[in-house]
């Protein structure tokens, strides 16, 4: 029997975030993600009850019609969500995966943060992945933070730490952070340093040039009550943080999507 995925959306538009601003590709966004951050800028792909179910066949229709009307010339597709790698997804999203890559799409996977799948890692092309901040945690569901493994740092700096001496991984991957505040950026640079220093420790041929911790992401949070000038100083202080406590350590890029079209239309 075919597999089948639980669809939010599939639409064209430009990346607006991460290493890969502002190319065009087809986003395949499915719906139903278990950690339920507080700080999600996509609420409506939380639950596991909405939407529709798509067979593979039907999403690469869906796909083919979009390649049909716009005639695109890069084949590229991002894999959103939502959790593409829930449990309730991973087997179907890893089954998509293998045909788009016989049709020779190149594909990113978002990835939650909480879970390595080498199945789908050895398969993509890009990898985003999600390093939570303290402000992602929602009150209401404290056991998350064991799922995110928020706080402490200590077991999700053992994913990031598979990944970087992983050269395969390492060379096709970003790490995001959303920056809420001084906290969340304080936290994610501690995180940083120790997990700098874990792998020159333990393999000091390794050294932060080869790490290649460059492509560590900061973005920062756009709430629907943010004001673009509130926005716009939040901004500011994450540069200057990066600047004067990190030493510029990380690479700090806001979502263009949300500067063009604000923060309440979908799928742009």
């Amino acid at each position: 029997m075919q597999k089948i995925i639980n669809i939010n959306s599939i639409f064209l538009s430009h990346e607006g975030e991460g290493i890969h601003l502002g190319k065009a590709q087809i986003f395949i966004r499915v719906q139903g993600c278990s950690l339920k951050c507080k700080n999600c800028d996509t609420p409506e792909a939380l639950s596991f009850k909405n939407n529709k179910i798509f067979t593979i066949e039907e999403i690469l229709e869906e796909i083919n019609k979009i390649n049909k009307k716009y005639k695109l010339i890069n084949k590229r597709i991002s894999i959103t969500g939502g959790d593409p790698l829930d449990p309730s997804h991973k087997d179907a999203i890893l089954d998509l995966i293998k045909v788009l890559k016989k049709k020779k799409y190149f594909i990113n996977i978002e990835a939650a943060g909480n879970v390595i799948n080498p199945q789908i890692f050895n398969l993509v092309d890009s990898i985003s992945f999600d390093y939570k901040t303290p402000s992602a945690v929602s009150v209401n569901r404290r056991e998350t933070l064991k799922s995110l493994s928020a706080l402490p740092a200590v077991p999700a700096l053992d994913l990031l730490k598979k990944l970087f001496l992983n050269k395969k991984y390492r060379d096709k991957l970003q790490i995001k952070s959303v920056i809420e505040s001084k906290k969340d950026f304080l936290y994610v640079y501690s995180s940083y340093l120790q997990l700098s220093n874990s792998l020159l420790s333990s393999h000091p041929s390794h050294s932060s040039k080869n790490i290649n911790l460059v492509n560590w992401i900061l973005t920062p949070s756009y709430s629907l009550k943010m004001s673009e000038s509130d926005f716009k100083k939040k901004f500011d202080k994450i540069f200057r943080w990066n600047l004067t406590l990190a030493g510029g350590a990380f690479r700090v890029i806001g979502q263009q999507h949300k500067w063009v079209y604000g923060t309440r239309k979908k799928n742009v």
